[in-house]
């Protein structure tokens, strides 16, 4: 199986207001047919940020079983700043 990660942008309205966030869906791509088999939404309103990640999981070949230890290890860099 051969898993790609994929940057994908989320808008909210909250009071009127619109609100982008960024976040990756993890995909199992067969034949070029895309299943998503995961996804974590709203990481971070800092697109460049998230593109840096999701080109990273892909230069690495991320395994699916380390998908949400890498996000919290991103999330944990943000608290850390």
């Amino acid at each position: 199986m051969k898993s790609r990660y994929y940057t994908v942008k989320d808008e909210y309205c909250i009071d009127g207001k619109v609100y982008r966030s960024y976040g990756v869906i993890m995909a199992e791509v067969i034949n070029e047919e895309i299943t998503v088999l995961s996804s974590a939404h709203d990481l971070s309103k800092d697109h460049e940020k998230i593109e840096r990640f999701v080109k990273k999981c892909n230069e690495l070949d991320l395994s699916p079983i380390h998908f949400f230890d890498a996000v919290f290890d991103l999330l944990e860099d943000d608290r850390e700043q």
